[in-house]
């Protein structure tokens, strides 16, 4: 089962590109032509994104429905959407984030935008929506993340794992390759 992530996380993460970072404190502090470590982080959490919405288009049992359309009108808005499945008569929409830490400052808006796409996904579907955090790089939501985030459901690897029933591959083979052979690939772009 390592063969489908060598197949179709390995190419997404060695076509991440490294570009020098542009910000002006390093520039000024003669430091310019460093990696953007925050781009390749950037990059990663997009790559991500992309696999796991494979995995799920490729889980017998599972319709992906934003495989042709990822875009939905909320208000004058289009928004994207990360991930939206269909399980039997159950969908459940999931905004990625690698890094829910970044968003504790604006957690109040980015609940309000999930609150507002589940919503329109309601309406477009006629039926209720799951919704929440999906953290596409970590196993479990440790208690502490998951106190921060009261009003919204935060959903780890193998959570996601266990709702669609992936046979894909394992939750334990997933994050071997991420460790031996991803992290090493990182680390390379970002410090190499």
């Amino acid at each position: 089962m390592i063969a489908y992530l060598e197949t179709n996380l390995l190419p997404l993460i060695l076509s991440i590109n490294t570009p020098k970072t542009d910000s002006y404190i390093m520039i000024a502090a003669g430091l310019g032509d460093k990696i953007s470590q925050s781009s390749v982080l950037i990059q990663m959490g997009n790559k991500l994104e992309t696999f796991w919405n494979l995995v799920i288009s490729e889980t017998p049992g599972c319709t992906n429905l934003i495989q042709v359309n990822n875009k939905i009108k909320v208000g004058d808005k289009n928004r994207q959407l990360d991930h939206v499945i269909k399980i039997l008569n159950e969908i459940f929409y999931l905004e990625s984030k690698c890094n829910l830490n970044f968003d504790t400052e604006k957690k109040p808006a980015s609940n309000d935008k999930v609150k507002a796409v589940c919503s329109a996904l309601s309406d477009t579907y006629k039926q209720e929506i799951s919704a929440g955090y999906f953290v596409p790089c970590l196993r479990t939501i440790p208690a502490d993340v998951q106190k921060k985030y009261t009003a919204i459901n935060i959903f780890g690897v193998e959570d996601l794992m266990q709702i669609i029933n992936c046979n894909l591959f394992t939750v334990d083979e997933f994050f071997t390759f991420f460790e031996q052979v991803i992290g090493p690939i990182i680390e390379e772009k970002i410090y190499g």
